[in-house]
């Protein structure tokens, strides 16, 4: 039967390898990676197999790490395991920030005697290798896409190293274009506005833990763009560019070269809703066809659904009874515009004006619903619900 037990802030012993005969380590550490940011915070994931039965206590070289393994951590662990067992251990970073480059150690012990370590570098410095703009449109903000590498350990795979950290240390830096700084996100992007065609641009990247920063690193490229003028159809886009933020429109023209639904699915996924914005995707409605595809692949993005009234009638909207809450509603232009989530549904208390006939439109990802009421003086209760219209009551 298998059997480990972790105990905290043990003393630990002399350090000396002991090897088999063969030269190979009679244990072994393995899956960390050869560094990671000396950061506050930083960890390093690696499993201990046992090379024998007994107890082993783990610790680390500098003294500046804890260690975790099975929810206890510590200083160093004590573990009775058994012969090729094997025991996932956390290295996590308590130290300060260094001026330099670091070598750390979790060293395995036996007995008072060194019987293998995982040897590892505190210290990255991440730096812009290249640029690349996807797509850079007349009069609209550009994405700039930003690859990174740790100019420290160039082979090491830098996206993973981060992506390890579960958040806890993160990218950070700015692009700066012409006297003005363009933040990066945490995935190496950054948007410039209209007027960035050329020009000298500077890349700074570091790293940051709990508002705890490394240096940033400046890289400078020459910008050289070639701006494409939109097709007519897409003409709705420059629009929206007065009511997004720069950064989620500029995800969604770089999804242009794939279709309309694509690019409004990355706004979707990124753009958080307002009645300014929702008005906007609202309008979309009456425009060209690539402005209902972008209008449809919003609503795939939010998982949202969208129904329209049209002028003609006075419009209450409200939840069924026993219904889900959360709708959006926004008006103008005599429409009425409510966005609901996909799974609910809503009530339209319909009285017609007499001004004109009324048209009602479903909008969902896969396309529309449309039904329409004569010019009249009418009342009209219509429930909205998945991907019908039904008329409950009227008179």
């Amino acid at each position: 039967m298998k059997r480990i037990r972790v105990v905290t802030a043990l003393a630990v012993g002399s350090v000396v390898v002991l090897w088999g005969s063969a030269g190979v380590a009679l244990a072994d550490f393995r899956g960390y990676f050869p560094a990671i940011p000396a950061l506050p915070g930083a960890v390093n994931r690696m499993t201990f197999v046992a090379p024998e039965d007994g107890k082993y206590v783990l610790y680390s070289a500098s003294g500046l790490g804890t260690l975790g393994a099975r929810g206890v951590k510590g200083e160093a662990l004590e573990i009775t395991a058994a012969k090729g067992e094997t025991l996932e251990v956390l290295y996590r970073y308590e130290g300060d920030v260094p001026d330099g480059v670091m070598d750390e150690a979790v060293i395995a012990e036996m007995s008072g005697t060194e019987v293998f370590r995982a040897a590892f570098q505190l210290g990255m410095r991440p730096v812009a290798r290249r640029i690349e703009v996807p797509l850079a449109v007349k009069g609209l903000p550009r994405l700039v896409r930003v690859d990174l590498a740790d100019q420290l350990h160039p082979s090491l795979d830098l996206k993973r190293v981060l992506k390890s950290q579960g958040g806890a240390i993160t990218l950070t830096g700015s692009v700066e274009h012409r006297g003005k700084s363009y933040p990066l996100d945490p995935e190496g992007w950054a948007v410039l506005p209209p007027e960035a065609v050329s020009g000298d641009i500077t890349v700074l990247s570091g790293l940051v833990s709990n508002k705890v920063g490394g240096a940033l690193t400046p890289v400078q490229f020459h910008l050289d763009l070639r701006e494409v003028e939109l097709p007519g159809e897409w003409a709705f886009l420059h629009s929206l560019a007065g009511r997004f933020d720069d950064p989620s429109l500029g995800f969604a023209l770089t999804m242009l070269p794939k279709g309309a639904v694509e690019a409004g699915e990355a706004l979707g996924i990124r753009a958080k809703a307002s009645e300014q914005r929702l008005f906007a995707l609202g309008e979309l409605l009456h425009g060209s066809d690539a402005a209902k595809a972008f209008l449809r692949g919003y609503l795939k993005g939010t998982d949202m659904a969208m129904v329209a009234v049209s002028p003609g009638a006075d419009v209450v909207v409200s939840s069924p009874v026993g219904g889900p809450q959360g709708w959006k509603e926004v008006r103008g232009s005599g429409w009425a515009y409510v966005f609901f989530p996909r799974k609910g549904r809503v009530l339209l208390n319909l009285r017609g004006n007499g001004s004109s006939a009324v048209e009602i439109v479903k909008v969902l990802k896969e396309g529309e619903v449309r039904r329409s009421y004569p010019a009249g003086t009418w009342e009209r209760d219509v429930e909205v619900i998945g991907d019908r219209l039904n008329v409950s009551s009227g008179s």
